[in-house]
């Protein structure tokens, strides 16, 4: 879900990075498939994906689908997803608290008060495997 939508003002009017981490089963024909995409389904706003530990790519803009093919193996795989948020939520939980309180600030003006509706945050997915035969 989208961490907007967690009742925890720490959570929901978070700005920055959040790790989803999984541990997958991939069977032997992922390994020897043409190529295997991962679909990250709806992602906001950036994602940054490793494999067993290896960078494999960063994605800022739909579709959130690279090849990772090259990073599996038989077997136990480690799927690590880094998602960033832009600080809209923050500066919008900020806005409820008096300014001593706040952990942001901009120079100008904002069209934003604490009643503004929070954006849509972090990996809402669905995230798949998809291998391509030859």
């Amino acid at each position: 879900i989208s961490w907007s939508d967690i009742d925890l003002d720490g959570v929901k009017y978070y700005s920055g990075t959040a790790a989803y981490m999984k541990s997958i089963e991939v069977p032997e024909d992922f390994v020897t498939a043409e190529s295997v995409t991962l679909s990250m389904g709806d992602v906001r706003e950036i994602a940054k994906v490793y494999v067993n530990g290896k960078e494999a790519g960063i994605l800022w803009k739909p579709p959130f689908e690279m090849d990772v093919k090259k990073y599996l193996e038989p077997g136990e795989n480690t799927l690590e997803i880094h998602v960033v948020n832009t600080w809209t939520n923050r500066l919008i939980g900020d806005l409820s608290l008096p300014e001593e309180e706040r952990h942001t600030w901009v120079n100008c003006c904002l069209p934003l008060n604490s009643e503004s509706k929070l954006m849509e945050s972090g990996l809402l997915g669905p995230v798949m495997l998809i291998a391509y035969e030859k």
